[in-house]
């Protein structure tokens, strides 16, 4: 019996990046996949993690601690606001925040590797959407 043949070294982590890079929300390492199997030949999960991990190392892709998912963009000095309704992550830049921890780990003599920060919450469309009787002039 012939072996199928090997994909070319780096073709998955490509489709992976791809994947997250054209979504707008996050999406977990199983929906990844889900998503990339070929034509009736399902990838295996640990692959999928395994380009996953390589991904988040390079600081190309970052986790999303909420969710246990992935999104494009590795900004490790970025807030996200996450969207419990529709999933949809918006990264927001936060300097004068980050300065502001910064000091206070430093104070402390704490010395920081990275930062995660996450908020949850509802996007304005998601928002607008369950208050269909709510005046747009009250804003």
């Amino acid at each position: 019996m012939a072996k199928a043949p090997r994909r070319p070294a780096g073709e998955l982590r490509e489709r992976v990046l791809r994947m997250l890079q054209h979504s707008k929300r996050p999406l977990s390492g199983f929906e990844l996949t889900d998503r990339l199997g070929e034509r009736g030949k399902r990838l295996h999960h640990s692959q999928i993690f395994r380009a996953l991990d390589q991904l988040c190392r390079s600081q190309i892709i970052r986790k999303v601690a909420l969710t246990s998912s992935y999104a494009f963009g590795g900004d490790t000095r970025q807030v996200s606001l996450l969207c419990s309704a529709c999933g949809e992550i918006v990264a927001v830049e936060a300097e004068a925040g980050f300065a502001l921890l910064d000091r206070l780990a430093a104070s402390n003599r704490f010395m920081v590797g990275s930062y995660v920060v996450e908020v949850p919450g509802i996007c304005r469309k998601c928002g607008d959407a369950r208050r269909p009787d709510q005046d747009p002039s009250q804003e």
